[in-house]
């Protein structure tokens, strides 16, 4: 089981508000993984349904996508960069010559769209003769035209070792005002947009996100000796005055039974649309997975040790990714049987609901689940 879950299932939590969730909130197009099996192959699958059930569009080969905040197209990297279209209708595909420099290929990680879909961001790389000669780089593209705006410089310790460890990307997300890319894959990044500027957040592996509105980065680090992985602490850097803080010690975290999330030795940050709201998943050893909610509006920075609720679940889900309102979150969630299912969790309630059940296996390409398998539109 430990090969599927390296970076798989997603959460997406609802939050404090209306004891119902909003009919706006089942409509709205949510995309997850699945695989189908053809030919004795096993065929990664994207997938956009609504909760409710009643639209689903099936996107066979594809993996790694990333829905559009409108719901209407999603974005996925395979030789080239694709944009499209539910319905089929449109579709730009940007290749590896339409790159700025001359031997520039496209990662396969999943893409970032701005937060008003108008730009969408990707990871590129020109390999070199030796993994410390790669040029990495994130491009940024016009989502109508095609057209690259920009090319921002990656140092290569936040590539964490690609191409030869193939480590999940962590976090790469807008700022909730289209102003800059947080980039959190071997240590952290965030690239200021139109200046160019490329501020090193923190300097070793670690798991980040954005918070208040996207002008702080919040961020667990993790000390890398021989053999050992632990935990050095939370972190908050204001990117205004480039102040950083230590939130919460290593051994607090630990008094707190703050761990690594499953099989990725580090807990994982995920705030929603707004940053107004923060959940923190970490494993419980060998007994599923335990969510931590902060309300930022009420405690910003959070005190780790002071959650405004938890829940413990006994599935693993080391992903988590928030609702459009803040207030229910999905799942792709598997038992220690390797039963996947994508579930939602309604926080006013405490309920978790059964969506669909999926065909995920240990069968399933262990890179189907190497970068984002789960995305909910606006």
């Amino acid at each position: 089981m430990g090969r599927i879950l390296c970076a798989t299932a997603v959460a997406l939590l609802t939050f404090a508000g209306s004891s119902s969730l909003e009919a706006s909130e089942e409509l709205s197009p949510l995309l997850h993984l699945d695989v189908q099996h053809q030919d004795g192959r096993v065929i990664p699958v994207s997938v956009v349904r609504t909760i409710d059930g009643k639209g689903v569009k099936r996107f066979p080969g594809v993996a790694g996508a990333a829905l559009s905040p409108s719901g209407d197209e999603i974005a996925f990297v395979d030789e080239s960069l694709n944009l499209v279209s539910l319905d089929d209708a449109r579709r730009t595909t940007i290749k590896p010559r339409d790159l700025k420099i001359r031997g520039e290929r496209f990662f396969p990680s999943g893409p970032s769209w701005s937060p008003d879909g108008k730009r969408i961001a990707a990871i590129t790389v020109v390999l070199g003769r030796t993994v410390g000669d790669n040029q990495w780089a994130v491009g940024v593209f016009d989502t109508k035209s095609g057209t690259q705006s920009s090319r921002h410089p990656v140092p290569l310790d936040t590539a964490a070792g690609c191409p030869y460890c193939m480590a999940a990307v962590n976090k790469f997300r807008w700022s909730p005002d289209g102003a800059r890319i947080l980039l959190s894959w071997g240590n952290t990044i965030v690239i200021d947009v139109e200046s160019k500027r490329t501020n090193v957040v923190s300097a070793t592996w670690s798991s980040a996100e954005w918070g208040d509105g996207g002008n702080v980065v919040y961020f667990f680090e993790v000390g890398r000796e021989p053999g050992v992985m632990q935990l050095k602490g939370f972190y908050a850097t204001d990117l205004a005055s480039g102040k950083r803080e230590l939130l919460l010690a290593a051994d607090s975290l630990a008094d707190s039974e703050i761990t690594h999330s499953a099989f990725v030795h580090i807990p994982l940050l995920n705030s929603t649309y707004d940053c107004k709201q923060l959940v923190i998943n970490s494993d419980v050893e060998g007994d599923g997975t335990m969510l931590r909610f902060y309300d930022l509006s009420k405690q910003d920075p959070p005190d780790l040790r002071k959650p405004d609720k938890t829940t413990k679940v006994a599935e693993t889900m080391p992903q988590v990714v928030w609702s459009p309102s803040g207030r229910s979150i999905a799942a792709i969630a598997a038992s220690e049987w390797e039963v996947f299912k994508l579930m939602r969790f309604d926080l006013t309630t405490d309920e978790w609901s059964v969506v669909a059940n999926l065909a995920l296996g240990d069968d399933t390409p262990p890179e189907a689940f190497a970068f984002k398998v789960l995305s909910w539109a606006k």
